[in-house]
């Protein structure tokens, strides 16, 4: 159905995504002042929660997490680089917000991918994209004892679901064309995103 090179290319938006979430969560440690350990898990649960629960629901048993030690490896990167050099990470501008932002957008597209690999009906397939991407955000907030950002008034959710939606549209009516529609996903996703804080843009009543 889609392009050999599509495997390879869905692998590095993985990888990206990861790492900008394990960022995100390391950071989110070093500002709680969380110790070495702390962080880890911290950069550990917020890249790897939303594709665990994906996984769980599509039924992709063992989730990918638990396939081996890529995930554990790739996210003990971002950790180790936060803990001990924080004050570099720390000079851009909203780090926690950034990469979860960036990750966001990689996420989204690469769970909506998965569950269309797996066969499952395109709106669910935007929901699990969506779910992907935010699951784990919400799970590093939730240990941080913060409300999560998409239960706030920010501009969050909706830049997900459009990422989500571009994805699995794109690649139902133009099969073929997989790697333009994931980037363009995670482009709009992420863009949105930013844009949303950079503006403050909130939902108001």
């Amino acid at each position: 159905m889609f392009p050999k090179n599509v495997d390879t290319f869905v692998s590095i938006v993985n990888i990206l995504g990861i790492l900008a979430f394990a960022f995100s969560g390391a950071v989110a440690g070093m500002k709680r002042e969380a110790d070495v350990v702390g962080v880890l898990l911290l950069s550990l649960v917020a890249c790897s929660f939303g594709g665990l629960v994906r996984d769980l629901l599509i039924g992709d048993l063992p989730p990918e997490l638990l396939r081996g030690n890529f995930m554990l490896i790739l996210a003990a990167g971002p950790g180790l680089f936060t803990f001990f050099f924080y004050k570099l990470v720390d000079k851009l501008h909203r780090p926690i917000d950034f990469f979860d932002a960036l990750g966001l957008g990689l996420f989204v597209v690469v769970g909506a991918n998965k569950a269309m690999a797996f066969g499952i009906t395109p709106a669910w397939c935007v929901g699990l994209g969506l779910l992907t991407g935010v699951g784990g955000g919400v799970a590093r907030d939730m240990m941080l004892a913060q409300v999560p950002t998409i239960f706030k008034s920010e501009i969050y959710a909706t830049p997900a679901f459009l990422g989500s939606f571009i994805l699995v549209a794109g690649q139902s009516a133009f099969p073929s064309y997989g790697e333009l529609f994931m980037a363009l996903g995670a482009i709009v996703c992420t863009g949105l995103r930013l844009l949303a804080i950079h503006y403050s843009w909130h939902v108001r009543r």
